[in-house]
């Protein structure tokens, strides 16, 4: 069956965006006096993908996740100019967008942020659909949010790819039963780490991932 629709997570996969995250996280927690990680590999080691879990491991429970999430909003605002998109991923959608298929992003980044970064990147006009962390009350790995996308880009499961670089992306995209799940080992896990998770195809860049779907 034929591949109509690619959804695509956003940080990691077409954002550069770990450097900067991790300042933010950093700043979120000297805020809050909460210890954090010295190196950005311990930080990326304990991430999976989905910021209430980190929070969590960071001992921030209960009412202290809206805080910080305030927190972390003030913070993006400050640093985010940092965030660049990866070096083709422009070609990439403009390619997918040639070729007839529909777009969206799934991420359990806030959609204010995506949102915002899709349109200094320029990249807005070729998505169609993009579900946010607050979009919808479940972050991947739960399915939700890339079965959300589905309905609202009119796909069936048997003709959509899912792309991402982390745990709960791999998990996520199994779990909605997509055709194709693609791994990107340019982002925030290394292929090591996604290996386990037995995707069926891996990319090395952003307008690699053309050759996978």
């Amino acid at each position: 069956m034929a591949i109509e629709a690619v959804i695509f997570d956003f940080d990691g996969v077409l954002a550069d965006s770990k450097q900067t995250i991790f300042k933010i996280y950093e700043s979120v927690c000297a805020e809050l006096g909460i210890e954090f990680y010295d190196s950005i590999s311990d930080f990326v080691n304990n991430l999976d993908g989905n910021y209430k879990h980190f929070y969590v491991k960071l001992g921030i429970t209960g009412g202290k996740i809206k805080k910080a999430n305030e927190i972390y909003k003030k913070y993006f605002m400050q640093f985010g100019q940092d965030i660049t998109q990866f070096e083709g991923a422009k070609e990439l959608l403009i390619k997918l967008s040639e070729m007839g298929m529909k777009i969206a992003i799934s991420s359990n980044t806030h959609e204010f942020i995506v949102n915002t970064l899709l349109k200094r990147f320029k990249l807005d006009g070729y998505i169609d659909v993009v579900i946010g962390g607050k979009d919808i009350n479940k972050l991947k790995p739960d399915p939700a949010q890339i079965i959300l996308a589905m309905e609202k880009l009119g796909v069936d499961p048997a003709h959509v790819a899912y792309v991402g670089d982390m745990e709960v992306d791999m998990l996520a995209g199994k779990a909605a039963g997509v055709r194709k799940l693609i791994a990107v080992t340019y982002g925030f896990h290394t292929k090591e780490m996604l290996e386990r998770f037995d995707p069926d195809a891996f990319a090395d860049s952003p307008f690699g991932i053309v050759e996978k779907i």
